[in-house]
Protein backbone atom coordinates (compact mmCIF):
# COMPACT_ATOMS: atom_id res chain seq x y z
CA UNK A 1 0.00 0.00 0.00
CA UNK A 2 1.42 3.33 -1.11
CA UNK A 3 2.27 5.94 1.47
CA UNK A 4 -0.02 8.92 1.47
CA UNK A 5 1.18 11.59 -0.96
CA UNK A 6 3.25 9.19 -3.12
CA UNK A 7 2.33 7.42 -6.38
CA UNK A 8 3.69 3.88 -6.65
CA UNK A 9 5.73 2.79 -9.71
CA UNK A 10 5.64 -0.81 -10.80
CA UNK A 11 8.44 -2.31 -12.97
CA UNK A 12 9.33 -5.75 -14.23
CA UNK A 13 10.63 -7.85 -11.40
CA UNK A 14 11.65 -11.35 -10.39
CA UNK A 15 11.78 -13.05 -7.00
CA UNK A 16 14.00 -15.88 -8.23
CA UNK A 17 17.61 -15.78 -6.95
CA UNK A 18 20.20 -15.00 -9.61
CA UNK A 19 17.57 -14.45 -12.29
CA UNK A 20 18.77 -11.86 -14.83
CA UNK A 21 16.45 -10.23 -17.43
CA UNK A 22 17.37 -10.69 -21.08
CA UNK A 23 17.44 -8.09 -23.81
CA UNK A 24 14.20 -9.53 -25.13
CA UNK A 25 12.50 -8.75 -21.80
CA UNK A 26 13.32 -5.06 -21.98
CA UNK A 27 13.58 -2.15 -24.34
CA UNK A 28 16.41 0.45 -24.17
CA UNK A 29 15.93 2.56 -21.05
CA UNK A 30 13.53 0.13 -19.40
CA UNK A 31 14.27 -1.12 -15.83
CA UNK A 32 13.89 -4.54 -14.17
CA UNK A 33 14.53 -5.62 -10.57
CA UNK A 34 15.38 -8.90 -8.83
CA UNK A 35 13.86 -8.51 -5.40
CA UNK A 36 15.65 -11.61 -4.11
CA UNK A 37 19.14 -10.45 -5.12
CA UNK A 38 18.44 -6.74 -4.60
CA UNK A 39 19.84 -5.87 -8.04
CA UNK A 40 18.44 -3.24 -10.44
CA UNK A 41 18.98 -3.79 -14.18
CA UNK A 42 18.54 -1.61 -17.30
CA UNK A 43 18.97 -2.06 -21.03
CA UNK A 44 21.40 0.41 -22.65
CA UNK A 45 21.03 1.94 -26.11
CA UNK A 46 23.00 -0.93 -27.58
CA UNK A 47 20.55 -3.49 -26.29
CA UNK A 48 22.86 -4.79 -23.55
CA UNK A 49 21.38 -5.50 -20.09
CA UNK A 50 23.56 -4.05 -17.32
CA UNK A 51 23.46 -3.84 -13.48
CA UNK A 52 22.52 -0.34 -12.41
CA UNK A 53 22.66 -0.88 -8.65
CA UNK A 54 23.00 -3.60 -6.03
CA UNK A 55 22.11 -3.92 -2.36
CA UNK A 56 25.24 -6.10 -1.80
CA UNK A 57 27.58 -3.58 -0.21
CA UNK A 58 29.32 -6.28 1.81
CA UNK A 59 31.26 -5.94 5.05
CA UNK A 60 34.07 -3.36 5.21
CA UNK A 61 37.37 -5.18 4.80
CA UNK A 62 40.72 -4.56 6.49
CA UNK A 63 41.47 -1.78 8.98
CA UNK A 64 39.54 1.44 9.27
CA UNK A 65 42.21 3.40 7.31
CA UNK A 66 42.49 1.04 4.38
CA UNK A 67 40.96 2.15 1.10
CA UNK A 68 38.09 -0.18 0.05
CA UNK A 69 37.84 -1.85 -3.35
CA UNK A 70 35.50 -4.31 -5.11
CA UNK A 71 36.86 -7.70 -4.22
CA UNK A 72 34.73 -10.07 -6.35
CA UNK A 73 31.54 -8.27 -5.39
CA UNK A 74 32.52 -7.65 -1.77
CA UNK A 75 34.42 -4.80 -0.15
CA UNK A 76 38.06 -5.42 0.51
CA UNK A 77 40.64 -3.33 2.34
CA UNK A 78 44.10 -2.70 0.77
CA UNK A 79 47.12 -2.79 3.07
CA UNK A 80 49.12 -1.06 0.32
CA UNK A 81 46.76 1.92 0.03
CA UNK A 82 45.60 3.77 3.16
CA UNK A 83 43.91 7.10 3.95
CA UNK A 84 44.13 8.72 7.39
CA UNK A 85 41.97 11.71 6.54
CA UNK A 86 44.94 13.83 5.47
CA UNK A 87 47.39 11.67 3.50
CA UNK A 88 46.97 8.89 0.99
CA UNK A 89 49.76 6.34 1.46
CA UNK A 90 50.69 3.60 -0.97
CA UNK A 91 53.46 1.01 -1.05
CA UNK A 92 53.59 0.96 -4.87
CA UNK A 93 52.04 2.63 -7.89
CA UNK A 94 51.60 0.94 -11.24
CA UNK A 95 50.84 2.87 -14.40
CA UNK A 96 50.80 0.90 -17.63
CA UNK A 97 51.52 4.13 -19.50
CA UNK A 98 54.93 4.35 -17.78
CA UNK A 99 58.06 2.45 -18.93
CA UNK A 100 60.06 0.24 -16.62
CA UNK A 101 63.46 1.66 -15.63
CA UNK A 102 62.52 5.28 -16.24
CA UNK A 103 62.27 7.89 -13.50
CA UNK A 104 58.69 9.16 -13.02
CA UNK A 105 58.04 12.85 -12.50
CA UNK A 106 55.11 15.31 -12.59
CA UNK A 107 54.70 16.90 -15.99
CA UNK A 108 53.49 20.40 -16.80
CA UNK A 109 49.86 19.35 -16.29
CA UNK A 110 50.65 17.76 -12.96
CA UNK A 111 50.19 14.23 -14.33
CA UNK A 112 52.85 11.59 -13.76
CA UNK A 113 55.07 10.88 -16.75
CA UNK A 114 58.57 9.50 -17.48
CA UNK A 115 61.50 10.18 -19.83
CA UNK A 116 63.86 7.99 -21.86
CA UNK A 117 66.62 10.45 -20.84
CA UNK A 118 66.21 9.81 -17.12
CA UNK A 119 66.76 6.18 -16.09
CA UNK A 120 67.28 4.38 -12.79
CA UNK A 121 68.58 0.81 -12.57
CA UNK A 122 68.00 0.38 -8.87
CA UNK A 123 71.59 1.40 -8.08
CA UNK A 124 72.64 3.96 -10.71
CA UNK A 125 70.96 7.02 -12.21
CA UNK A 126 71.45 7.80 -15.91
CA UNK A 127 70.79 11.35 -17.11
CA UNK A 128 70.98 11.90 -20.88
CA UNK A 129 73.36 8.95 -21.14
CA UNK A 130 75.54 10.07 -18.21
CA UNK A 131 75.64 7.38 -15.56
CA UNK A 132 75.94 8.36 -11.91
CA UNK A 133 76.33 5.75 -9.19
CA UNK A 134 78.46 2.74 -8.35
CA UNK A 135 78.70 1.13 -11.79
CA UNK A 136 78.14 -2.52 -12.54
CA UNK A 137 78.51 -4.79 -9.53
CA UNK A 138 77.13 -2.02 -7.30
CA UNK A 139 80.15 -2.08 -4.99
CA UNK A 140 79.66 0.40 -2.16
CA UNK A 141 83.24 1.69 -2.58
CA UNK A 142 83.07 2.36 -6.32
CA UNK A 143 82.14 5.69 -7.91
CA UNK A 144 81.00 5.85 -11.53
CA UNK A 145 80.04 9.05 -13.37
CA UNK A 146 79.62 8.91 -17.14
CA UNK A 147 78.07 6.83 -19.89
CA UNK A 148 79.26 3.20 -19.54
CA UNK A 149 81.66 4.12 -16.74
CA UNK A 150 82.60 0.93 -14.83
CA UNK A 151 80.12 -0.83 -17.07
CA UNK A 152 81.53 -4.37 -16.74
CA UNK A 153 82.60 -4.31 -13.11
CA UNK A 154 81.87 -7.47 -11.12
CA UNK A 155 83.88 -7.66 -7.90
CA UNK A 156 86.34 -4.78 -8.29
CA UNK A 157 86.27 -2.34 -5.37
CA UNK A 158 87.64 1.09 -4.47
CA UNK A 159 87.50 2.29 -8.08
CA UNK A 160 86.68 5.78 -9.34
CA UNK A 161 85.55 6.29 -12.94
CA UNK A 162 84.61 9.73 -14.25
CA UNK A 163 83.91 10.11 -17.97
CA UNK A 164 82.32 8.32 -20.90
CA UNK A 165 83.52 4.68 -20.89
CA UNK A 166 86.04 5.32 -18.11
CA UNK A 167 87.09 1.92 -16.70
CA UNK A 168 84.64 0.47 -19.22
CA UNK A 169 85.80 -3.16 -19.08
CA UNK A 170 87.17 -3.31 -15.56
CA UNK A 171 85.77 -6.39 -13.86
CA UNK A 172 87.88 -7.37 -10.86
CA UNK A 173 90.53 -4.62 -10.75
CA UNK A 174 90.70 -2.56 -7.57
CA UNK A 175 91.89 0.88 -6.54
CA UNK A 176 91.89 2.30 -10.06
CA UNK A 177 91.19 5.95 -10.82
CA UNK A 178 90.10 6.94 -14.33
CA UNK A 179 89.12 10.50 -15.21
CA UNK A 180 88.44 11.28 -18.86
CA UNK A 181 86.67 9.73 -21.82
CA UNK A 182 87.83 6.12 -22.40
CA UNK A 183 90.46 6.51 -19.66
CA UNK A 184 91.56 3.03 -18.51
CA UNK A 185 88.68 1.65 -20.59
CA UNK A 186 90.12 -1.85 -21.08
CA UNK A 187 91.89 -2.57 -17.83
CA UNK A 188 91.24 -5.53 -15.56
CA UNK A 189 94.25 -4.77 -13.37
CA UNK A 190 94.67 -2.75 -10.18
CA UNK A 191 96.37 0.36 -8.79
CA UNK A 192 96.28 2.35 -12.05
CA UNK A 193 95.62 6.06 -12.46
CA UNK A 194 94.57 7.48 -15.82
CA UNK A 195 93.79 11.20 -16.03
CA UNK A 196 92.97 12.56 -19.47
CA UNK A 197 91.22 11.67 -22.72
CA UNK A 198 92.31 8.12 -23.71
CA UNK A 199 94.89 7.98 -20.92
CA UNK A 200 95.90 4.30 -20.54
CA UNK A 201 92.96 3.56 -22.85
CA UNK A 202 94.25 0.17 -24.05
CA UNK A 203 95.69 -1.04 -20.77
CA UNK A 204 94.57 -4.58 -19.97
CA UNK A 205 96.63 -6.30 -17.28
CA UNK A 206 99.32 -3.69 -16.54
CA UNK A 207 99.26 -2.59 -12.90
CA UNK A 208 100.52 0.39 -10.90
CA UNK A 209 100.69 2.72 -13.90
CA UNK A 210 100.15 6.48 -13.78
CA UNK A 211 99.19 8.43 -16.90
CA UNK A 212 98.33 12.14 -16.82
CA UNK A 213 97.55 13.87 -20.11
CA UNK A 214 95.68 13.30 -23.35
CA UNK A 215 96.64 9.85 -24.73
CA UNK A 216 99.39 9.43 -22.14
CA UNK A 217 100.43 5.74 -22.16
CA UNK A 218 97.54 5.15 -24.55
CA UNK A 219 98.99 1.96 -26.10
CA UNK A 220 100.15 0.41 -22.84
CA UNK A 221 98.60 -3.04 -22.42
CA UNK A 222 100.51 -5.37 -20.11
CA UNK A 223 103.37 -3.26 -18.76
CA UNK A 224 103.46 -2.13 -15.14
CA UNK A 225 105.00 0.59 -12.98
CA UNK A 226 105.08 3.20 -15.73
CA UNK A 227 104.63 6.94 -15.19
CA UNK A 228 103.79 9.31 -18.04
CA UNK A 229 102.85 12.97 -17.66
CA UNK A 230 102.14 15.11 -20.70
CA UNK A 231 100.34 15.03 -24.04
CA UNK A 232 101.02 11.61 -25.64
CA UNK A 233 103.82 10.94 -23.17
CA UNK A 234 104.81 7.27 -23.45
CA UNK A 235 102.20 6.95 -26.21
CA UNK A 236 103.60 3.87 -27.99
CA UNK A 237 104.69 1.92 -24.95
CA UNK A 238 103.02 -1.50 -24.90
CA UNK A 239 105.06 -3.82 -22.73
CA UNK A 240 108.01 -1.77 -21.44
CA UNK A 241 108.04 -1.48 -17.66
CA UNK A 242 109.39 1.17 -15.28
CA UNK A 243 109.19 3.95 -17.86
CA UNK A 244 109.20 7.54 -16.64
CA UNK A 245 108.18 9.99 -19.37
CA UNK A 246 107.43 13.58 -18.40
CA UNK A 247 106.78 16.21 -21.06
CA UNK A 248 105.07 16.66 -24.42
CA UNK A 249 105.49 13.38 -26.36
CA UNK A 250 108.31 12.36 -24.02
CA UNK A 251 109.27 8.76 -24.85
CA UNK A 252 106.65 8.70 -27.62
CA UNK A 253 108.17 5.74 -29.53
CA UNK A 254 109.69 3.91 -26.59
CA UNK A 255 108.57 0.37 -25.87
CA UNK A 256 111.61 -0.52 -23.79
CA UNK A 257 112.01 -0.81 -20.05
CA UNK A 258 113.70 1.28 -17.39
CA UNK A 259 113.99 4.52 -19.36
CA UNK A 260 113.63 7.98 -17.82
CA UNK A 261 112.78 10.87 -20.13
CA UNK A 262 112.13 14.32 -18.68
CA UNK A 263 111.52 17.29 -20.96
CA UNK A 264 109.64 18.32 -24.08
CA UNK A 265 110.06 15.65 -26.79
CA UNK A 266 112.75 13.94 -24.69
CA UNK A 267 113.65 10.43 -25.88
CA UNK A 268 110.95 10.74 -28.53
CA UNK A 269 112.40 8.07 -30.87
CA UNK A 270 114.36 6.00 -28.36
CA UNK A 271 113.91 2.21 -28.41
CA UNK A 272 116.90 1.25 -26.24
CA UNK A 273 116.74 0.47 -22.53
CA UNK A 274 118.10 2.04 -19.34
CA UNK A 275 118.51 5.53 -20.78
CA UNK A 276 118.16 8.73 -18.76
CA UNK A 277 117.52 11.99 -20.63
CA UNK A 278 116.88 15.20 -18.72
CA UNK A 279 116.67 18.60 -20.37
CA UNK A 280 115.02 20.81 -22.98
CA UNK A 281 114.27 21.02 -26.70
CA UNK A 282 114.00 17.29 -27.32
CA UNK A 283 116.94 16.08 -25.29
CA UNK A 284 118.03 12.68 -26.67
CA UNK A 285 115.20 12.57 -29.21
CA UNK A 286 117.54 11.27 -31.97
CA UNK A 287 118.90 8.40 -29.88
CA UNK A 288 117.42 5.23 -31.38
CA UNK A 289 118.78 1.85 -30.26
CA UNK A 290 121.40 3.22 -27.88
CA UNK A 291 121.19 1.91 -24.33
CA UNK A 292 122.32 2.94 -20.85
CA UNK A 293 123.06 6.50 -21.89
CA UNK A 294 122.71 9.59 -19.69
CA UNK A 295 122.15 13.03 -21.23
CA UNK A 296 121.65 16.30 -19.38
CA UNK A 297 120.83 19.51 -21.25
CA UNK A 298 119.57 19.91 -24.80
CA UNK A 299 121.82 17.47 -26.67
CA UNK A 300 119.77 15.55 -29.25
CA UNK A 301 122.00 12.49 -29.60
CA UNK A 302 123.76 13.65 -32.78
CA UNK A 303 125.08 17.14 -32.39
CA UNK A 304 128.34 19.08 -32.14
CA UNK A 305 130.31 16.31 -33.83
CA UNK A 306 129.21 13.70 -31.28
CA UNK A 307 126.91 10.92 -32.54
CA UNK A 308 125.60 8.42 -29.97
CA UNK A 309 122.33 7.46 -31.69
CA UNK A 310 123.18 3.77 -31.54
CA UNK A 311 125.92 3.92 -28.92
CA UNK A 312 125.69 2.85 -25.29
CA UNK A 313 126.98 3.82 -21.85
CA UNK A 314 127.66 7.45 -22.75
CA UNK A 315 127.33 10.29 -20.27
CA UNK A 316 126.83 13.68 -21.97
CA UNK A 317 126.61 17.08 -20.29
CA UNK A 318 125.37 19.73 -22.71
CA UNK A 319 124.09 23.29 -22.71
CA UNK A 320 120.55 24.43 -23.51
CA UNK A 321 121.36 24.63 -27.22
CA UNK A 322 122.47 21.02 -27.25
CA UNK A 323 126.22 21.64 -27.55
CA UNK A 324 128.06 18.81 -25.77
CA UNK A 325 130.36 20.44 -23.23
CA UNK A 326 131.70 17.32 -21.56
CA UNK A 327 131.14 13.60 -22.01
CA UNK A 328 132.40 10.16 -21.20
CA UNK A 329 132.30 7.51 -23.88
CA UNK A 330 131.17 3.91 -23.45
CA UNK A 331 134.54 3.02 -21.94
CA UNK A 332 134.42 5.85 -19.43
CA UNK A 333 136.99 8.02 -21.19
CA UNK A 334 136.31 11.70 -20.41
CA UNK A 335 136.28 14.42 -23.04
CA UNK A 336 136.15 18.19 -22.57
CA UNK A 337 136.46 19.68 -26.09
CA UNK A 338 136.85 23.29 -25.01
CA UNK A 339 139.82 22.53 -22.76
CA UNK A 340 142.10 21.80 -25.73
CA UNK A 341 141.69 25.28 -27.16
CA UNK A 342 142.48 26.97 -23.86
CA UNK A 343 146.31 27.31 -23.95
CA UNK A 344 148.91 28.65 -21.49
CA UNK A 345 152.68 28.92 -21.19
CA UNK A 346 152.58 27.49 -17.69
CA UNK A 347 153.82 23.96 -17.12
CA UNK A 348 151.48 20.99 -16.96
CA UNK A 349 149.90 20.60 -13.53
CA UNK A 350 147.39 17.77 -14.06
CA UNK A 351 147.89 14.36 -12.51
CA UNK A 352 145.56 11.39 -13.10
CA UNK A 353 145.72 8.71 -10.45
CA UNK A 354 145.41 5.04 -11.38
CA UNK A 355 141.84 5.13 -10.02
CA UNK A 356 141.00 7.79 -12.60
CA UNK A 357 140.86 10.69 -10.14
CA UNK A 358 142.12 14.10 -11.30
CA UNK A 359 144.60 16.10 -9.20
CA UNK A 360 146.40 19.40 -9.64
CA UNK A 361 150.19 19.14 -9.36
CA UNK A 362 151.79 21.70 -7.03
CA UNK A 363 155.31 22.78 -5.94
CA UNK A 364 154.89 25.30 -3.13
CA UNK A 365 156.49 24.51 0.23
CA UNK A 366 153.02 24.87 1.77
CA UNK A 367 152.05 21.61 0.12
CA UNK A 368 155.22 19.73 1.24
CA UNK A 369 156.39 18.05 4.45
CA UNK A 370 159.56 16.18 5.57
CA UNK A 371 161.65 18.16 3.06
CA UNK A 372 165.17 16.67 2.71
CA UNK A 373 168.13 17.36 0.38
CA UNK A 374 168.09 14.91 -2.55
CA UNK A 375 170.65 12.11 -2.32
CA UNK A 376 170.45 10.94 -5.92
CA UNK A 377 172.41 12.82 -8.51
CA UNK A 378 174.89 12.26 -11.37
CA UNK A 379 175.57 8.62 -10.57
CA UNK A 380 171.90 7.68 -10.91
CA UNK A 381 171.50 9.76 -14.04
CA UNK A 382 174.31 7.76 -15.61
CA UNK A 383 172.45 4.54 -14.82
CA UNK A 384 169.44 5.61 -16.83
CA UNK A 385 168.83 4.77 -20.47
CA UNK A 386 167.45 7.49 -22.69
CA UNK A 387 165.22 5.95 -25.38
CA UNK A 388 162.95 6.76 -28.31
CA UNK A 389 159.74 4.79 -28.97
CA UNK A 390 156.33 4.63 -30.61
CA UNK A 391 153.32 4.56 -28.32
CA UNK A 392 150.47 2.02 -28.26
CA UNK A 393 147.76 4.59 -27.46
CA UNK A 394 144.73 4.99 -29.72
CA UNK A 395 145.89 8.42 -30.90
CA UNK A 396 149.68 7.78 -30.94
CA UNK A 397 149.89 6.61 -34.54
CA UNK A 398 153.47 6.51 -35.86
CA UNK A 399 154.72 9.42 -33.78
CA UNK A 400 158.20 8.86 -32.28
CA UNK A 401 158.53 9.88 -28.65
CA UNK A 402 161.57 10.29 -26.41
CA UNK A 403 161.85 9.46 -22.73
CA UNK A 404 162.71 6.85 -20.14
CA UNK A 405 161.37 3.44 -19.13
CA UNK A 406 159.50 3.48 -15.79
CA UNK A 407 160.63 -0.06 -14.89
CA UNK A 408 164.29 0.94 -15.44
CA UNK A 409 163.94 4.06 -13.29
CA UNK A 410 162.39 1.86 -10.60
CA UNK A 411 165.27 -0.62 -10.92
CA UNK A 412 167.75 2.26 -10.49
CA UNK A 413 166.19 2.96 -7.10
CA UNK A 414 164.67 6.22 -8.17
CA UNK A 415 161.23 5.25 -6.91
CA UNK A 416 160.38 8.83 -5.94
CA UNK A 417 159.96 9.56 -9.64
CA UNK A 418 157.89 6.47 -10.47
CA UNK A 419 154.08 6.36 -10.48
CA UNK A 420 152.63 2.93 -9.88
CA UNK A 421 149.53 1.15 -11.12
CA UNK A 422 146.93 -0.29 -8.74
CA UNK A 423 148.72 -3.65 -8.80
CA UNK A 424 151.97 -1.98 -7.62
CA UNK A 425 153.85 -2.26 -10.91
CA UNK A 426 155.65 0.77 -12.44
CA UNK A 427 153.22 2.65 -14.69
CA UNK A 428 154.52 6.14 -15.46
CA UNK A 429 157.11 8.75 -14.51
CA UNK A 430 156.82 12.16 -12.90
CA UNK A 431 159.03 13.74 -15.56
CA UNK A 432 158.55 17.20 -14.12
CA UNK A 433 159.88 16.10 -10.76
CA UNK A 434 162.98 14.57 -12.37
CA UNK A 435 164.28 18.11 -12.88
CA UNK A 436 165.54 17.87 -9.28
CA UNK A 437 167.66 14.83 -10.28
CA UNK A 438 169.18 16.76 -13.16
CA UNK A 439 169.81 19.81 -10.92
CA UNK A 440 171.64 17.58 -8.42
CA UNK A 441 173.71 16.03 -11.21
CA UNK A 442 174.63 19.45 -12.59
CA UNK A 443 175.64 20.63 -9.11
CA UNK A 444 177.89 17.60 -8.71
CA UNK A 445 179.46 18.20 -12.12
CA UNK A 446 180.04 21.83 -11.23
CA UNK A 447 181.75 20.84 -7.98
CA UNK A 448 184.01 18.38 -9.84
CA UNK A 449 184.81 21.02 -12.44
CA UNK A 450 185.63 23.61 -9.79
CA UNK A 451 187.92 21.12 -8.04
CA UNK A 452 189.66 20.34 -11.34
CA UNK A 453 190.17 24.02 -12.08
CA UNK A 454 191.68 24.53 -8.64
CA UNK A 455 194.39 21.95 -9.33
CA UNK A 456 194.83 22.85 -12.96
CA UNK A 457 195.03 26.63 -13.16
Amino acid sequence: MAQSGFTPISIYYSTTASAVPTAANLVPGELAINTNDGKLYYEDSSGVVRVLASKSTGTVGGSNTQVQFNNSGSLGGSSGLTWDGSFLTTSSIKNTALTSGRVTYAGASGLLTDSANLLYSGTDLTVYGVRVGRGAGASATNTAVGASALNANTTGIDNTALGDSALLLNSTGTQNTAIGRVALANTTASFNTGLGFYALALNTSGASNTAVGVSALQSNTTASQNTAVGYQAGYSNISGANLVAIGYQAGYTSNASNNTFVGYYSGQATTGILNTFLGVNGVGYLVSSGTKNTIIGGYSGNQGGLDIRTASNYIVLSDGDGNPRMWMDGDGTPYIPRSYSLTTSNGANLFIESSGAFYRSTSSIKYKRDVQNAAHGLAKVLELRSVTYRGKGAVDGETVFGGLIAEEVHAAGLTEFVQYAEDGTPDSLAYGNMVSLCVKAIQELKAEFDAYKATHP
